[in-house]
């Protein structure tokens, strides 16, 4: 068997933006393996396409089919790095005819919707989760046990928080309650002005940093319910650390329905010995110990009561921090999380190279690809699918509109994504004509 030296390591990813970028750059600058990097759509930012090159990684931007194929055919370990995006669906619906050994690297929870084809764990050499949730995931509930776990490994998406600057708080008046990262409602919870207004601390100052399409409507719902002076909106933050060492507690209450997994910006406000709230659901359970490293709350009246707690009692929220801090760096170290990683690529090149198939759990069509990865929202759209565009009944459409909110998006794996790639596919389209009509209708 080759040394981790010797190993050419292949990545295809849609983009390199946001999380996933930061994890792709930092394993290619890990000691250990040759990685190039396949991006199957423009970038829209070159920071972690730099930092990757910049490591000594080879980065293509959207190759030809052809050279897809030889470099996949001349990786050792192909990474497919997974959350439902179209783009990614075609290129596993047209994966090269020759041997491979792939594994599929799930970005998101799979606890939700989207969730990732049973059938891949079949396919794939390995499929690997970012989050041990996933092994609840109610979509894998009919797989057995033994082949799921013989199938599947952890490999965290983080690249080790070694490197985070451990910055002293900065002194400031007031009860700073941060929040960092997507203003969207795809991510957000969208209660979360109400989150807020249960907090009822005279000194508290809510900062808000990010961008997003739901960010003019939170601002105005903020400066509606909360007091002008008592909120800020950051936008855009470049500098993570400086800002996240303002904050006394990170509230980050999400959306019930995300598919979030690791949440990189939580462990990072950790390593600043700052306290996070989160909701009790989902991934939220598995990244901090409730009373511990941060402070798991049902909704609005607990968020607000664990924010007093906090707020009056400093030296437990100082402790909290320290705990916070001791546990993240300890668990995400850039050697744990690179022993992880090549622990898991020992178990793949023990597997043969072979030949994969993808088209038995994908389908044939765009459409197809879509609903294939649906998880408990697969069934109206595959029976919506199956009975054409001439028997689209009131009752399917009802049951596409109430489908999750992350598919009614405009990305993320939504319809409208799907439909904007493949434009041809008259099935997305019309499932994408029932979600604008109904929106307009609801407007109006």
């Amino acid at each position: 068997m080759k040394t981790p030296d010797e190993l050419k390591i292949l990545h295809i990813t849609p983009h390199m933006g946001g999380g996933v970028g930061r994890v792709i750059s930092g394993i290619s600058a890990s000691d250990g393996a040759s990685h190039s990097i396949v991006l199957l759509e423009e970038p829209t930012s070159l920071h972690f396409v730099n930092a990757a090159m910049d490591s000594g990684a080879a980065v293509f931007i959207k190759p030809c089919h052809a050279e897809l194929v030889r470099k996949v055919d001349e990786a050792d370990v192909v990474i497919a790095h997974w959350w439902h995006n179209p783009n990614l669906a075609k290129f596993l619906a047209h994966f090269p005819p020759s041997p491979a050994r792939l594994v599929i690297w799930s970005h998101i929870s799979n606890l939700t919707v989207p969730a990732l084809s049973p059938g891949f764990l079949n396919q794939a050499s390995m499929v690997w989760f970012t989050t041990p949730a996933s092994y609840s995931a109610e979509i894998f509930s009919g797989l057995q046990q033994d082949m799921l776990m013989e199938k599947s490994a952890i490999v965290y998406g983080c690249a080790g928080l070694d490197d985070f600057p451990d910055l002293p708080r900065q002194a400031h008046n007031g009860f700073n309650i941060g929040y960092l990262g997507l203003l969207d409602h795809s991510k957000l919870h969208p209660d979360y002005v109400a989150f807020c207004k249960a907090v009822n601390i005279s000194s508290a100052h809510f900062i808000l940093a990010g961008d997003g399409g739901s960010h003019d409507k939170l601002k105005d719902l903020m400066h509606r319910h909360i007091p002008e002076s008592a909120v800020t909106f950051h936008g855009y933050i470049k500098d993570v650390p400086t800002l996240l060492s303002s904050f006394d507690v990170f509230g980050y209450p999400l959306m019930p329905h995300h598919t979030c997994t690791t949440e990189n910006v939580i462990l990072e406000a950790m390593a600043l010995r700052v306290p996070p709230v989160l909701l009790d659901q989902l991934t939220e359970r598995y990244i901090i110990k409730d009373g511990e490293t941060g402070l798991l709350v049902s909704g609005p009246e607990e968020y607000g009561k664990a924010m007093r707690y906090l707020f009056e009692n400093p030296e437990e929220r100082l402790k909290m921090g320290e705990r916070a801090r001791s546990h993240v760096i300890e668990k995400y170290s850039r050697v744990r999380m690179q022993e992880c990683f090549y622990s898991a690529i020992e178990r793949v090149m023990a597997q043969p190279k072979r030949c994969m198939d993808f088209s038995e759990c994908t389908g044939k069509t765009p459409s197809d690809w879509f609903v294939s990865c649906l998880g408990r929202d697969r069934s109206c759209f595959s029976s919506s699918l199956c009975a054409g565009l001439s028997g689209q009944t009131s009752e399917m459409m009802e049951m596409i509109l109430g489908c999750s909110p992350l598919l009614r998006g405009e990305n993320k794996g939504s319809v409208f994504q799907y439909a904007r790639a493949f434009r041809d596919d008259n099935m997305l389209t019309a499932w994408a004509d029932i979600m604008k009509e109904a929106s307009y209708a609801k407007r109006n």
